[in-house]
């Protein structure tokens, strides 16, 4: 094999050595394998011998490595090897398994989760740790990054996996801390004063949070409690548009969503066109906590008025029956649920529109600038005909006819 010459500056000797030993000085072979993420290649080198706690000067151990880049058959290696390594942090002191929960892929989160069980490695006090915190707000405040991308607190293992959307792996480990009899705090809150139940009812569409959200109304808790923007759970489920989280909150019996689903013939309640205003008998009567259901965030809005924003009649029903004011209008801009109703979706409007005149909306009340639901529906039929004429297409075809059908429908009072 050919040799090659260096020459070191310090001691002016020559040292004739081969490539790949050279190379050995500053990066093993199994650690440029791990940077270079061949798992599969760096376990076989494990098993063939190779210390894995041979690390270059300055650089993250292998276990780290491994975490940071999903590489959980490299990890069952080291850990064979160094039991401890699981203990191993990075630069901003993240012990392995943070490092692991910040995957964005949830089956392998998942999976790692399982794998730290395994090895019985201690989940019970993993935190995300005050260096992390730090260089997220540092980075937050550069515009770098979102509220869901770095924590703000020391918030706990579970609470990160459940912030993240990791539901089946939050799932898994609360169970395991149960059956270790750990103490699990539902109630603990991050720096925004959002708690477990906060992120349980936010929507996503591949990951179901409802699994950790009935369990902790299982366990309860205080439905009325409020995080840094003044937003209750039912107000940011209402935000969010998820109403499988707003009816449960509502204190109706589990499958109530499947149920509703059923009895519309497999209608989507998720849909936003809904046209069968007349199941609204469904939910009266619900137990509803009045302060909860009128409650009003820091942006002046009522769950009502998130309803309308997105449309979802459903959901309008079932925060009407538990006692929401068809009337409530937003501190800051004057608009009332009618009016978003109205505003918002072409040709979704209408059946919104009736339920909530059915349950005594105003169409006469004004915003701040002096509009009413009146205006909103004229200026609907207005641009729809303009459509129309500058485009050559038949007025149906821009929903005109839907329009007047609205407009006649908010300008009839009772």
């Amino acid at each position: 094999m050919m040799s090659i010459t260096i020459e070191n500056s310090n001691s002016n000797r020559h040292e004739s050595l081969c490539p790949t030993l050279h190379t050995v000085r500053r990066y093993t072979l199994l650690y440029r394998f791990a940077e270079s993420q061949l798992g599969a290649a760096s376990g076989g080198l494990i098993e063939k011998g190779a210390n894995p706690s041979l690390v270059p000067e300055g650089k993250p151990s292998l276990v780290v490595l491994a975490a940071r880049n999903g590489m959980i058959a490299l990890a069952r290696h080291i850990v064979k090897v160094l039991p401890g390594a699981l203990a191993d942090k990075d630069d901003l002191d993240n012990p392995v398994p943070m490092i692991a929960a910040y995957r964005s892929d949830p089956f392998e989160v998942r999976w790692w989760v399982s794998f730290f069980i395994e090895v019985k490695c201690n989940l019970s006090t993993m935190k995300v740790p005050p260096r992390q915190v730090e260089e997220s707000r540092r980075l937050r405040k550069k515009s770098k990054l979102n509220w869901a991308e770095g924590p703000l607190s020391e918030n706990s293992m579970l609470l990160e996996l459940v912030r993240r959307g990791h539901v089946d792996a939050a799932m898994q480990l609360w169970d395991y801390l149960l059956a270790g009899g750990y103490k699990v705090d539902h109630e603990e809150t991050d720096d925004q004063g959002r708690s477990l139940l906060f992120y349980s009812v936010y929507r996503h569409v591949y990951n179901d949070r409802t699994p950790i959200l009935e369990r902790i109304l299982a366990l309860g808790t205080d439905l009325s409690q409020k995080d840094e923007e003044g937003t209750t759970p039912l107000g940011a489920a209402c935000r969010a548009a998820n109403f499988k989280a707003v009816i449960r909150l509502l204190n109706h019996p589990p499958g109530t969503y499947e149920s509703a689903c059923v009895a519309n013939g497999g209608f989507n309640v998720d849909d936003h066109e809904d046209t069968t205003w007349h199941f609204s008998d469904k939910w009266k009567g619900c137990a509803g906590n009045d302060k909860i259901v009128n409650h009003v965030d820091e942006y002046g809005n009522t769950p009502l008025i998130y309803a309308s924003m997105h449309q979802h009649s459903y959901m309008a029903l079932a925060l009407l029956g538990a006692g929401a004011d068809p009337n409530s209008m937003n501190q800051k801009t004057g608009m009332s649920p009618l009016m978003w109703a109205v505003r918002g979706s072409q040709l979704g409007s209408y059946p919104l529109c009736r339920i909530l005149m059915e349950a005594g909306a105003d169409a006469c009340k004004v915003d701040l600038a002096g509009r009413n639901a009146i205006d909103f529906a004229f200026m609907h039929v207005c641009t729809a005909v303009c459509t129309a004429t500058e485009t050559g297409l038949d007025c149906a075809d821009v929903g005109w006819r839907q329009f007047v059908r609205l407009l006649g429908l908010v300008v009839h009072v009772p």
